[in-house]
This record gives structure tokens, C-alpha cells and sequence, in this order.
């Protein structure tokens, strides 16, 4: 009965099914665990019961494997595993700091070399999009794959039974940051400081009439973690140029804007409610760039958006 409730809470996750064994875990390669959180008390009943976990692995890889914590919202000793556990948090639906997708693919690499039977183990709550980021990057940084397309699309099909690994626009486009990071040469170790960026204009193009309202803003975030920025278009009194024959939405910062390094999102705002918003960080972004609705955070399956909808974002470095 409980495997059955399980299996139901893993959705299109393919599950470890052998012997005894029935957990929300899957193998992307031979060195590579994906898998659910490691849960215990009264969440072990839906989830993966840490005490199984644990047992698997001792069994499969004895002392030879290391454990990945991605959960922001909840966590476990380091001893839990015998002292093999690095955490990286982020939260859900949203990219990591770029910064640790680096660390984590160093450390993660290092381990792995140490020893050809050596496996890291991955996981975040559901053990699929945050995890399905840094398993791609992974397999990138390691060469598995020389393309992020790749690696997303390998992730994908050992992950899932319908091909859906990484669905978040903005986490996928990390795992493509990263293959640039990689092809630029930029210095693996530390300290890496993104190249300063300045975002100038935002416009939406093709815009559901709905949104031609003053109460619509924009507001610049950096990602947790990082120092603290929070500006908001009214704060700055800029009043988007509105276009109804071609339902076109303009922001024309200028320079009201400061010179920014690191990751920020740029969200689209009514009512206090997040409408569409988009991850970027300054070392990547160019100084022209449109995105179509795939590519944008929480409308890219609206159907309320058409189709043809764009964001397009002018920055200066």
C-alpha cells in the first residue's frame, strides 16, 4: 500500500524497482544518482524513507558514494550519511547562485576522480528540476555531454518516463550558463565575480490586454543569498509607454538602474503577484536580447498568453 501512495507522489519519475527495493531514485549514467528526498517520520510513509536509502546505498556502493542536499526548505544532519553530504541550497522552481553550480560541479568532479566506482547522489525534495540543473551541469563539466541541450535531454529520459526532466525556463537556462562558462575559460576555482551588467529598457510585445494597466511594474531582484537589491519601477516613477495597436509595453530605464554583478530577475508585477518573471545573471546576458513565451518563468504553459508573446531586455556593460 505504501509503494503504491509513492509511486503516486513520484508522478513521471522512474522509480528503483529490485529485490526489496522501491524508491524514487534513477541512475543518469553510472557515477550519477537522482533521486527524492531522504525523508523520515510521518513523510517516509510518501516519500523516500532515509532508512531505506541509506541501506541502498551501503549495499550498492559501501563508502564510495557522496550525497547533495539541494533543499532550501529543509535539511538533515551531515552524520545522516556518515559524514558524505554537501548541501546546496536553493529554492523551488528557481535557479541556483551560478556560483554554485560551479562548486558543486568542482567537488562533485573531484570525488568522482578520486575513484572509478565512486557515485554522487543528488537530490532536492522531488528530485527532478533542481536536481535535473545540476546533474546537467555535471555532465557537461565531467564532458559526458559537450552541449547543455544534451546533457538536459540525457537527464530527461533517465529521469522521467515522459521526457520531462528540467521544465523551468530560467533553470534550464543556467545549465546553458554554464556550458558558456565552460567554453569561455572562465576560472573554475575560486573567486569567480561575474562581469557587471546595466539593464536599460525592458519592453513586452504582443501583451494580453488585461496587462494595459498602471498597476503593472517591474521589480529587480538579485537572488537570495547574494546582497540584498530590490528596486521597483514605481519606485524609480517610470511609467511604461504603452502601444495598443501593437500591444507593446515599453520600460525605458535609462540609467536609473545600477551597474549589477551577479544573478537577478527581472518579474513583471500586478496586485502584488508575480505575472511572468525571468532569472539572469550579468556575465551572460547580452546587450540585446528577446525571449520568446518558452522561455519565460511561470507562463511558458499560460494559455491565456499567446503564443507570439516576447520579452525582450537591452542591458549595458
Amino acid at each position: 500500500m505504501l509503494n503504491w501512495v509513492r509511486g503516486k507522489v513520484s508522478l513521471n519519475k522512474r522509480r528503483l524497482q529490485e529485490g526489496d527495493y522501491d524508491l524514487d531514485l534513477s541512475y543518469v549514467g553510472d557515477s550519477i544518482i537522482a533521486m527524492g528526498y531522504p525523508a523520515s517520520g510521518f513523510e517516509s510513509l510518501y516519500r523516500n524513507d532515509f532508512s531505506v536509502v541509506r541501506r541502498f546505498l551501503n549495499e550498492r556502493h559501501g563508502d564510495k558514494y557522496w550525497v547533495y542536499n539541494l533543499c532550501s526548505e529543509r535539511s538533515y544532519d551531515k552524520s545522516a550519511f556518515d559524514g558524505r553530504v554537501n548541501c546546496y541550497p536553493f529554492e523551488d522552481h528557481n535557479p541556483p547562485k551560478f556560483d554554485m553550480i560551479r562548486q558543486f560541479c568542482n567537488h562533485a568532479k573531484e570525488f568522482l576522480d578520486k575513484d572509478p566506482l565512486n557515485i554522487v547522489v543528488v537530490h532536492c525534495k522531488a528530485g527532478k528540476g533542481r536536481t535535473g540543473v545540476m546533474i546537467g551541469a555535471l555532465l557537461v563539466h565531467i564532458r559526458r555531454f559537450p552541449h547543455a541541450s544534451e546533457a538536459l535531454q540525457f537527464y530527461g529520459r533517465k529521469r522521467t518516463h515522459d521526457n520531462k526532466g528540467v521544465t523551468i525556463p530560467s533553470q534550464r537556462r543556467y545549465v546553458f550558463y554554464y556550458e558558456q562558462f565552460l567554453q569561455l575559460g572562465l576560472p573554475l576555482q575560486d573567486p569567480f565575480v561575474a562581469s557587471p551588467a546595466r539593464v536599460t529598457k525592458v519592453v513586452f510585445k504582443n501583451v494580453p490586454k488585461k496587462f494595459f494597466t498602471r498597476s503593472l511594474h517591474i521589480i529587480f531582484k538579485s537572488i537570495p543569498g547574494d546582497p540584498k537589491v530590490e528596486i521597483n519601477s514605481n519606485d524609480l516613477k517610470i511609467v511604461p509607454d504603452k502601444d495598443h495597436e501593437h500591444k507593446t509595453l515599453t520600460f525605458d530605464f535609462g540609467d536609473k538602474l545600477p551597474m549589477y554583478s551577479g544573478d537577478f530577475r527581472i518579474a513583471a508585477v500586478k496586485g502584488g503577484t508575480n505575472i511572468w518573471y525571468m532569472w539572469f545573471n550579468s556575465q551572460f546576458i547580452l546587450p540585446e536580447e528577446e525571449f520568446t513565451k518558452p522561455d519565460i518563468d511561470k507562463i511558458f504553459k499560460d494559455k491565456t498568453f499567446p503564443d507570439d508573446f516576447i520579452m525582450a531586455v537591452y542591458s549595458t556593460k
